[in-house]
């Protein structure tokens, strides 16, 4: 991450994180420029072995251009624009991982 990017609250990069190692296909959190700023392990792995590719899936998923990823804007008061990202296909809906991050 570069210096220009923005942070996260660090509360809500916990309850994030957990939700994302609920979720058990890849999965991010990215900024609005498609930048990634939180993944679970299946995700960095993804990231890891495809780089290029995943990061113009996450782009064009963003944009609603490409349908790999389910992308759902994260509404947190006064937090920059950001998203949750989940891979279509196996458990690929982050409702329920998103509402335990939420209450907790």
């Amino acid at each position: 991450m570069s210096a220009a990017e923005p942070l996260l609250d660090p509360a809500e990069t916990a309850g994030l994180a957990a939700a994302l190692d609920e979720t058990s296909s890849p999965a991010f959190v990215i900024w609005a420029d498609g930048q990634v700023a939180l993944a679970n392990a299946i995700g960095w792995a993804a990231l890891d072995r495809v780089p290029e590719f995943v990061a113009a899936r996450l782009r064009t998923s963003l944009g609603g251009r490409d349908p790999t990823f389910r992308v759902t804007r994260i509404r947190a008061p006064g937090a920059p624009r950001h998203y949750f990202a989940v891979q279509l296909g196996e458990a690929a809906d982050p409702a329920a991982p998103l509402a335990a991050a939420a209450a907790g």
